[in-house]
């Protein structure tokens, strides 16, 4: 596995699986109430559902990834690694 490369568990993949299905959902029925008049405050709470999607799904990457750094951590150069983290939750948070 290349640096930067995270191996997903059986677990972590049907996690982000199923979320990213949740999502799929979600943006499917806003599409198709295009389709007619749109009702402003359910498509709105529909946007923030898939917004609320997003962000648990960054949420659960970012997890999945500071584990395998921290794993990392305890093989190799402790400093690369602990920037490799700090790096990688700055580009995430922005």
């Amino acid at each position: 596995m290349k640096k930067g490369e995270v191996e997903l568990t059986p677990s972590e993949r049907r996690n982000v699986q199923v979320r990213l299905n949740k999502i799929k959902g979600q943006l499917a029925s806003i599409e198709s109430s295009l389709a007619n008049p749109v009702v402003f405050s359910g498509t709105l709470q529909q946007l923030a559902a898939v917004n609320g999607g997003l962000k648990s799904l960054m949420r659960e990457f970012l997890e999945i990834g500071v584990k395998s750094e921290v794993y990392r951590l305890q093989q190799e150069d402790e400093m690369q690694n602990a920037d490799a983290i700090i790096h990688a939750m700055r580009s995430f948070l922005k």
